[in-house]
Formats: C-alpha cells, sequence, structure tokens
C-alpha cells in the first residue's frame, strides 16, 4: 500500500467529488453569483424573485403595512418598499443581505404574525412566512401573501436562492 501525503489526498478526494483538479480550478475563471443562481434556480423562481409581489409586513407592535417584496437583481439582498410612496424622493427602502438570512420559515411563526390587532385583522397562517436574521435574533422579516400557494411559492423561492448563495459561498 502506497501512502500519500494528506494534502495530495484531499486533492485527489475533491477532483474525484466534483470532477475539477485544484490547479485546474484556480487557473480558471471565477463564477459569479448571477451565473450559478441562473444555473442553480429555474427560470421561473428567478422571474419571481425579482419581479416582486406585494404583501403584507406585519411589525412587533402589532401594525401591518403593504410592502413590496423581491431579490435584488444582484442576487445578493431582499428588499421590501412602499408599494406607493407619497413622493419619489421619500426612499422607504429596507433590505437585508441575503448573507445575514439564517432561515425561512411558513406558517405564523413569529409574534407579530400571531397577534391579534386591535384594528385590522391578523395574519392568515397559511398565507404567511418570516425571513429570520442573524445579526437580530429577536427580529425577522413577517409577511403575509395574497394566497396560499403564493406564499408556498415564496418560502421555497427564497428558500432555493439562500441554499445556492451560501453553496455559492462556501465554493470560494
Amino acid at each position: 500500500m502506497r501512502l500519500i501525503p494528506c494534502t495530495q489526498a484531499a486533492d485527489i478526494f475533491i477532483q474525484k467529488l466534483t470532477g475539477v483538479s485544484k490547479a485546474a480550478s484556480m487557473t480558471g475563471p471565477a463564477p459569479d453569483l448571477n451565473t450559478y443562481v441562473t444555473q442553480m434556480l429555474p427560470e421561473s423562481v428567478r422571474n419571481m424573485l425579482t419581479s416582486g409581489t406585494v404583501m403584507t409586513k406585519y411589525h412587533q407592535n402589532g401594525g401591518s403595512k403593504k410592502r413590496t417584496v423581491r431579490v435584488a437583481l444582484d442576487w445578493q439582498t431582499l428588499v421590501w418598499s412602499d408599494p406607493k410612496p407619497a413622493n419619489k424622493d421619500d426612499d422607504d427602502t429596507r433590505t437585508m443581505p441575503f448573507r445575514f438570512v439564517k432561515l425561512i420559515t411558513a406558517g405564523a411563526c413569529t409574534p407579530a404574525l400571531l397577534k391579534k390587532p386591535w384594528l385590522g385583522k391578523a395574519a392568515t397562517p397559511d398565507c404567511s412566512f418570516a425571513v429570520f436574521d442573524t445579526r437580530a435574533p429577536n427580529w425577522s422579516l413577517s409577511l403575509e401573501a395574497t394566497t396560499q400557494k403564493e406564499a408556498q411559492d415564496w418560502v421555497h423561492g427564497l428558500q432555493l436562492l439562500r441554499d445556492a448563495y451560501l453553496n455559492f459561498n462556501v465554493g470560494l
């Protein structure tokens, strides 16, 4: 039995696993996130995420507002903003970089989505989901889609994008 150095064994293992040698992967151009997402996500999911949709965003204090939710074209940021701003100079856009997305969960899973407001209606559990941020463990983006199918599509699409984003960054 022939023994080989540990680093060489690791290179052989990676080559067999990926089909690409370390030397070849280091000399070729590094793929960009846009190309990687294009390869990993179906076109229908990419279109849905970048086009966005109007959802209801629930606040910890019990209030709710309509917000346009979408993914930025660079695939690195989840964006929500007022669908009808009072004036064009009033930029009420908020963002969450995908590198801080900890978890995407379907259902009424946050205090904001579970709370019964004094005015208005409570969130519909089947149409609700939340995006959790690693920077603030007690904070989440709590959203309610128009329909159950729309909520399921967004949860699935955001999870696919989060997984692709994480896998892309691990591979670099």
